[in-house]
């Protein structure tokens, strides 16, 4: 395999990363508007915590790699729903 077939996968699975996370964003919406008609504080640590074990869980190897990556998802989340508060 060439240098540049591998980099065809990534920029596919990229594309599909992008799709997802905008998909997970929209969700964070839903859940901030909940959150604020319920009076619930936005950061909610011990759901941020089991998403964290799952993610490590399920990464094997990559778990520090892929760690990072969730601790910047939720950090975003959280923003996006101070951001709409």
């Amino acid at each position: 395999m060439q240098l540049t077939d591998i980099r065809a996968q990534i920029d596919g699975i990229d594309d599909q990363i992008t799709a997802l996370l905008i998909k997970r964003m929209d969700c964070s919406k839903q859940v901030a508007a909940i959150k604020k008609a319920q009076g619930l504080p936005i950061q909610n640590i011990a759901r941020e915590d089991e998403i964290m074990r799952k993610a490590t869980k399920k990464s094997g190897e990559y778990a520090p790699y892929i760690s990072g990556i969730y601790r910047d998802i939720l950090k975003v989340s959280r923003k996006l729903q101070e951001d709409m508060g």
